[in-house]
């Protein structure tokens, strides 16, 4: 698991990965670990980031994509067409 690779995550405590809710175009998920909070050197919110930053690599290595929110444009009374260009990532074009 992504989030017990963090060494600033404690082991002997459980860390949970739970449902939290469902969006538009998602399965939103809440992490849930333990960090040692006495040491004032080491932030937990910063933890929290790396940890995230970690659940992040681990999906995007396993091929699980992440949503992206999707933008409709609504144009009324146009009446010419719009030209639109699609583009590959590897930018390769498409039209």
């Amino acid at each position: 698991m992504a989030i017990n690779q963090n060494p600033k995550v404690l082991k002997n405590e459980k860390s949970q990965v739970l449902v939290d809710s469902f969006g538009t175009n998602s399965v939103n998920l809440k992490v849930l670990f333990w960090v040692l909070t006495k040491d004032y050197k080491v932030s937990a919110n910063a933890i929290k980031s790396e940890v995230m930053k970690d659940v992040k690599n681990m999906l995007q290595a396993n091929e699980i994509g992440l949503p992206a929110n999707i933008q409709e444009i609504k144009m009324y009374n146009k009446k010419e067409p719009i030209l639109v260009r699609l583009f590959q990532e590897n930018s390769s074009k498409k039209e």
